[in-house]
């Protein structure tokens, strides 16, 4: 009996779940990366996201092309033609009129049709005031820990040991109203350090904090604390979830804001410091000028192991009957990186042919 009422219960609660609707072919391009990547995802920005849009739709009456961005269906010629439509005709009336926008098909209304809404304008005092005061609060605890015990806990075994306990801990809070105004707090423990103790007497192993504000009069969007950068579609920099081939043809193209909030658990693919976007003179673009400061755990090895290592991998370059010099190149480099010889020119020989 008391099985069934658990049953009951949970069928109950689950009924109470609002779904994401992720599209299929967005849900297959997710199941690519992970099956990629062979590891659990730490960037879980995409699906927090839309659950906010699903709650809070996103009023197409007032979105600007960074916002439309943030829904990841539309390409960049729709959004041009959503802004130019709106531009040229006013702002819309209707859902149902999202049919007449060149460019724009059913296939794509119905993706975002879960996401989106129109609303009418609203005064800069009544907004500013629903920006601290109409948010959303969230807070998620995740827990998890291995059932066998590790080899860093077996004292018998040789090699480092743990000092921390074998749980793996995540918290997170997170404030937001619509793409306007968003900060958070991010903690996070892996298995096997240490929490509240030794080295880590202020808890958690890692710390992320942002701050993040769109449409602040000229500023287009300022960014405190951690956040990501996404231009050139990679070339220069992007630190967000990006897809790939699909049979979403025109999904291969990069598209988000320069500036986005972090509020991940991974400890590394973003940026410390500040960030702000602003409205460029002369072309109509936008500049943003950044100040970052972010410390990244490095091993440094002395110039005898790194000798002993340029020496091995040559051997074994020798062994295979090509490119003989390049030991005594990478042996130079150690030595003109620790200040003791002046560089000198190093010919190298190809490999014979077979």
């Amino acid at each position: 009996m008391k099985k069934l009422l658990i049953i009951v219960l949970i069928i109950h609660y689950s009924s109470l779940i609002i779904s994401q609707e992720i599209p299929p072919n967005t849900e297959q391009q997710l199941e690519n990366l992970t099956d990629a990547d062979q590891t659990e995802t730490e960037d879980d920005s995409y699906s927090i996201q839309l659950q906010y849009f699903k709650k809070h739709p996103l009023n197409l009456n007032e979105a600007d092309a960074g916002g439309l961005k943030e829904l990841f269906f539309l390409t960049d010629l729709q959004i041009e033609s959503l802004l130019s439509y709106r531009h040229l005709l006013g702002k819309f009336i209707s859902i149902y009129e999202l049919q007449a926008i060149p460019a724009w098909d059913v296939s794509t209304i119905k993706k975002i049709l879960p996401f989106v809404t129109i609303d009418n304008y609203i005064t800069p005092v009544e907004d500013l005031k629903k920006r601290f005061a109409g948010g959303d609060h969230g807070l998620l605890f995740r827990f998890s820990q291995v059932v066998e015990k590790s080899n860093g806990y077996n004292e018998t075994t040789p090699g480092t040991k743990y000092l921390g306990s074998g749980q793996k801990l995540f918290l997170r809070y997170r404030y937001q109203y619509k793409n306007l105004l968003q900060f958070g707090i991010v903690g996070e423990k892996d298995a096997g350090e240490q929490f509240f103790s030794g080295r880590q007497k202020y808890g958690f192993d890692f710390y992320s904090l942002h701050l993040f504000a769109t449409k602040l009069g000229r500023i287009q969007a300022l960014a405190l604390g951690d956040f990501t950068v996404n231009v050139g579609q990679g070339l220069i920099q992007w630190q967000s979830i990006a897809f790939s081939k699909s049979a979403d043809v025109l999904a291969v193209k990069r598209q988000l804001s320069i500036l986005r909030p972090y509020n991940s658990s991974g400890e590394f693919y973003f940026n410390r410091g500040a960030g702000i976007t602003l409205p460029a003179e002369t072309n109509g673009g936008v500049v943003s000028p950044m100040e970052l400061r972010q410390a990244v755990d490095a091993v440094f090895a002395d110039l005898a192991t790194y000798k002993h290592n340029a020496l091995k991998l040559g051997e074994s370059l020798k062994a295979a009957g090509g490119f003989v010099a390049a030991a005594d190149l990478i042996e130079q480099v150690g030595k003109r990186r620790s200040g003791r010889v002046q560089p000198k020119t190093v010919t190298s020989a190809s490999a014979p042919a077979r």
